[in-house]
């Protein structure tokens, strides 16, 4: 976890409102992450859920990227592709290697891993993101849905950077 990041969440659990010249404090990240939320607010709810444990922001995540998808889906399938979306960007680690990108053999050689070819990130399958939404693998629509997903998991990693910058140059300014 950055530097940023980490402060964005102490401060998203901090109760300390106590403010000093010259020293950043929770209170001033915390402005920051409001005014980042201006533009960026599906990044500051990413901060909060993935970083600070803030429960509190997941419907209104959900429910702000199931508006953001671009086809005409049925409520609940647009909420179920969102959720997907959102556990593909809190759960990135590979579970094969533990988000080492490499396994150690016996002998203490360590091979890059199988699973995720060094990168650290999961990759999950169409098949895992099919089941966790609940379509069958024979519908119509599996490739729209995982496009949808896609879109959706590439709009929050973006927002949750864009966000960070923001709230970062609020705090150097």
């Amino acid at each position: 976890m950055s530097k940023i990041r980490e402060r964005m969440a102490m401060a998203a659990r901090s109760s300390n409102l106590a403010s000093r010249e010259h020293v950043v404090m929770p209170v001033d990240c915390l402005g920051a992450m409001g005014i980042a939320s201006r533009r960026h607010a599906i990044g500051i709810m990413a901060v909060r859920l993935k970083y600070a444990n803030d429960a509190s922001v997941h419907a209104d995540m959900a429910e702000q990227l199931r508006r953001m998808i671009k086809k005409p889906l049925p409520q609940s399938l647009g909420r179920a592709i969102a959720l997907q979306a959102m556990r593909e960007f809190l759960m990135q680690q590979c579970k094969s290697c533990a988000g080492r990108g490499y396994k150690a053999a016996p002998n203490g050689v360590k091979h890059p891993c199988q699973s995720c070819r060094g990168s650290v990130i999961k990759r999950y399958s169409d098949t895992e993101r099919l089941q966790s939404i609940g379509i069958s693998l024979a519908s119509v629509r599996t490739q729209e849905v995982i496009r949808q997903v896609d879109y959706l998991v590439g709009i929050i990693q973006a927002e949750e950077k864009f966000a960070v910058m923001r709230a970062q140059k609020c705090l150097v300014d």
